[in-house]
């Protein structure tokens, strides 16, 4: 992505431009992951969305680290990243996204952990 290493995350003026973009992107694209750190990158508030979309695609059962590690590429606030886990741990619970293991406990933990740092 040759775009994202334009990045200047000190470059306020790029960021508020290009940041748009690669949101935008985030929430077409299946595999949004490349996507997540151009977004940290420049210091990005907003989540909304992003893992929903993300996990909703999966043709497959994802298990408690790949739903962590995801999380954790999440651009955002703390607040934020609460807010969009506890959406995907909704789709959990529900049996829209599937998941095996311990992933509705791992998902609260992470969401009681950010909810810490708010």
């Amino acid at each position: 992505m040759v775009l994202a290493a334009w990045l200047q995350p000190d470059n306020e003026a790029l960021c508020r431009q290009l940041a748009p973009y690669f949101y935008i992107r985030a929430q077409k694209e299946t595999d949004n992951r490349p996507y997540l750190a151009p977004l940290r990158k420049c210091r990005a508030q907003s989540c909304k969305g992003l893992a929903v979309h993300y996990f909703r695609n999966m043709k497959r059962t994802v298990g408690a680290g790949e739903i962590k590690s995801y999380m954790e590429q999440l651009p955002g606030s703390a607040a934020a990243k609460a807010e969009e886990a506890g959406q995907v741990l909704l789709l959990l619970q529900k049996g829209i996204i599937k998941g095996w293991g311990n992933c509705v406990a791992a998902l609260a933990a992470y969401i009681q952990e950010q909810k810490a740092q708010a």
